[in-house]
């Protein structure tokens, strides 16, 4: 006997997979992990035998449903589905499938769409954290052209705008979870962070790496990711993650000078290989560094004089030795409610906690979890 579940492929920044609505899916957890490695052809390492890609940005699930919680229009429930394990990890989140929740939920008929933009609200079930996307309707329907590009993929599209809230400590509840911004782990410094995603941030130079290697080279150097390994286990648990061994989080950083501007030129990689898509470099200011002016922020003039202090502030403080991703606070311009975001005037293309509706980034700016282009006035 055979079972119609209807679905979506979509694209969501530099990621791809299919979008269910929750309720066409089994309600039983461990059925629902069992259909959805059915779908994507897990466990096989190219799995033939289903719609996955076999890449970690190409075997992962969204799962959406119409939200019952007060301010908020739908669920996003977020699958890593492995490549060659039977296993789904629904502990982290996924900030580039997360760009295509709101285009999905207004085709579903989930959220009525609004003429030019849409303001869709979204709850991320994995890290109890709210968001908001900003999707381009024009004349009341989603519309997938435009002139938006990002690192990784070929060609343009509309550009989706993402208004975090509340992802600092997303799944540890802390940002900086050792309770330090650097510790040694194994004879290396690195840094453990968690906004939105917990990462280990590590100097490409302290592996002998350059940070400038083609992923392809990173993937065939076995014995750097099997000490890279060995670190990730034991950041996991200064983290209070526990054994990570079966979990995709919290993922690696590999840093190093600047080449092509920015301050940071960073490497993205997962337990077992580097991402191909995500190598950039990033400006930003350290938080430790930069002392917050003491007038209101909930304001639109506070705002601009909020701007101001940080970018003037970035530029005198930032230094491209740092080893964890600066990251820099603001108020939430709808609840007051405080969240992090890359700060003004740079590229990063590691997080993006900038929100593009922010003053004058809003139109010329590309904004999900791993792209901000974001220029300097």
């Amino acid at each position: 006997m055979q079972t119609k579940i209807p679905c979506v492929i979509m694209r969501g920044g530099t990621s791809r997979g299919p979008f269910f609505n929750l309720a066409d899916l089994p309600a039983d957890t461990a059925t629902r992990d069992a259909v959805l490695l059915a779908v994507m052809g897990s466990p096989h390492e190219i799995q033939v035998d289903g719609i996955g890609g076999a890449n970690s940005v190409t075997s992962k699930v969204a799962m959406i449903s119409k939200s019952q919680r007060p301010g908020v229009d739908v669920d996003y429930l977020f699958a890593q589905v492995e490549i060659i394990e039977s296993r789904v990890d629904t502990k982290p989140n996924c900030g580039n499938m997360l760009v295509a929740v709101g285009p999905f939920a207004i085709d579903q008929g989930l959220v009525a769409a609004q003429n030019g933009e849409t303001a869709v609200r979204i709850f991320n079930v994995n890290t109890q954290s709210h968001i908001e996307a900003i999707v381009q309707t024009p004349g009341g329907v989603v519309t997938y052209e435009g002139t938006a590009s990002i690192d990784g993929v070929q060609g343009t599209a509309a550009p989706v705008g993402i208004n975090f809230a509340g992802t600092i400590g997303s799944v540890t509840k802390k940002l900086l979870p050792t309770g330090k911004p650097l510790d040694i782990i194994d004879g290396i410094e690195v840094s453990c962070v968690d906004v939105a995603m917990p990462v280990i941030m590590m100097r490409a130079e302290a592996f002998g790496k350059t940070g400038y290697e083609t992923a392809s080279d990173i993937d065939a150097d076995k014995a750097l990711f099997k000490r890279m390994e060995a670190i990730r286990l034991k950041a996991g648990v200064l983290m209070g993650l526990g054994d990570v061994s079966k979990s995709v989080v919290p993922k690696m950083i590999l840093l190093a000078k600047p080449r092509h501007g920015g301050l940071i030129s960073s490497r993205f990689s997962c337990p077992t290989r580097a991402t191909r898509h995500i190598r950039s470099p990033v400006r930003c200011a350290s938080p430790a560094r930069v002392r917050f002016p003491a007038h209101s922020r909930t304001t639109s003039r506070g705002r601009k004089k909020y701007r101001r202090a940080l970018w003037k502030s970035s530029i005198r403080r930032a230094k491209s030795r740092l080893i964890w991703m600066p990251i820099s606070r603001q108020a939430n311009r709808h609840s007051g409610a405080q969240h992090w975001f890359a700060p003004r005037g740079g590229y990063s293309r590691e997080w993006c906690m900038c929100p593009a509706t922010y003053g004058p980034e809003k139109r010329n700016s590309v904004s999900n979890c791993l792209v901000i282009r974001a220029k300097r006035n």
